[in-house]
């Protein structure tokens, strides 16, 4: 840990102090204020995120490996989060031009709530069965996933953005649930579709349909490999909102029927078994972190309520009581945009074509929901009025 902790330090890169930014200052040399700001967050960002830079193509600090609950690290982040809020503070958004005020406005969103997590400790939560660092550094050094501890020349390249379905590996596999992991933006690396089978005699296709739709295309591959491409600050390409990511996955899951998916009573069986899930997830969330419920209350709450196996009740309860809310953002997300796609039909009425709706969704990349709403609002005024 102390070894560490001196690579971070010897490989952080010096902020130079600057005046505050302000959009009335002319006609800068270099880059405008605001990208200037967070291509300068991303510089300071990144050095502390070693594995997040590898993730993006960054192979600057390949070889540090961080320590995220040492004092140390903590303090460095606290110190480049309160810095660069104050900087954004100082800009005044009404000056800017609508992309640089919505990147003002979502950076400082994130800012401020990077702070908020920092102060209610939630780097003291139980192990978290994908992101623990044990789990993490096997993935990583196997060579097959974004750490390249074989060259890249190891690998066969694959067309930008497609998508690769996995089996989890089997060290993992009694503990992992169904996920997904971005590919990398230059398409040197496909995005990969994790699918747990700890017991292929034992496997069964009923909730396939719903899980790719979610995992794969139209939701995280989909939503995600656009983000990486669009034209965006880096600290945007990459950033991941719950509600946002989340809520579009199982919004995507209700698209299935009209993109030709879970037409049988089979598949729309699998469908109805993970939104019982889904419900009862939303129950074991709150009931463990505000309710005081123990993981044996937790458990039994989901044999009673939900279809699955032993094996998956205790991987469930297990990443609930890791991730306090991430279900609860699943479902807050899909309800807002559901609640968003009604509001445009019912003002556009046969005006509304489901394909723009979906290009405001996904255009700007992942987003607090309260921004979110703001910006479709907008444009269904902007549509009514006959602008677009």
């Amino acid at each position: 840990m102390k070894i560490a902790a001196l690579l971070f330090a010897a490989l952080l890169v010096p902020f130079l102090a600057s005046p505050p930014l302000h959009a009335d200052q002319g006609q800068p040399s270099g880059p405008a204020p605001v990208a200037a700001l967070l291509d300068a967050y991303v510089e300071e960002w990144l050095p502390l995120n070693p594995l997040a830079a590898t993730r993006l193509g960054d192979h600057r600090f390949d070889h540090v490996f961080a320590n995220p609950l040492s004092d140390d690290h903590r303090r460095q982040l606290r110190g480049v989060y309160v810095r660069y809020l104050d900087r954004a503070k100082q800009i005044d958004a009404s000056r800017l031009g609508p992309q640089d005020a919505l990147n003002l406005e979502i950076f400082r969103w994130e800012l401020t709530n990077r702070l908020a997590l920092m102060d209610n400790d939630d780097y003291l939560r139980p192990m978290h069965q994908l992101d623990a660092v044990p789990t993490q550094f096997a993935l990583l050094g196997s060579g097959a996933n974004v750490h390249p501890f074989k060259t890249v020349r190891d690998f066969r390249l694959v067309p930008k953005s497609a998508i690769e379905i996995r089996p989890i590996e089997k060290f993992r596999a009694a503990t992992a649930s169904a996920h997904y992991l971005p590919g990398r933006p230059d398409g040197s690396r496909p995005g990969a579709f994790y699918v747990p089978i700890p017991d292929a005699r034992h496997f069964t296709d009923v909730d396939t349909d719903d899980l790719y739709l979610h995992e794969a295309v139209p939701g995280h591959h989909f939503q995600i490999s656009l983000q990486q491409e669009l034209d965006l600050p880096r600290f945007r390409k990459y950033s991941f909102y719950s509600a946002f990511g989340e809520g579009w996955a199982i919004y995507a899951e209700t698209l299935g029927p009209q993109l030709g998916v879970m037409r049988d009573p089979y598949h729309r069986y699998g469908r109805l078994i993970g939104k019982l899930r889904a419900a009862t997830s939303l129950v074991i969330d709150t009931g463990l972190h505000a309710k005081g419920w123990s993981r044996e209350r937790a458990l039994e709450f989901f044999r009673d309520n939900a279809i699955g196996s032993e094996e998956m009740a205790e991987n469930r309860v297990e990443r609930y009581m890791a991730s306090p809310g991430q279900t609860l953002s699943y479902l807050i997300g899909e309800k807002k945009m559901l609640e968003l796609r009604a509001r445009a039909e019912r003002v556009l009425g046969r005006r509304f074509d489901l394909r723009d709706f979906h290009d405001q969704v996904l255009k700007d990349g992942s987003m607090p929901l309260a921004v979110l709403e703001k910006k479709i609002d907008a444009w269904i005024r902007t549509r009514d009025s006959g602008s677009l």
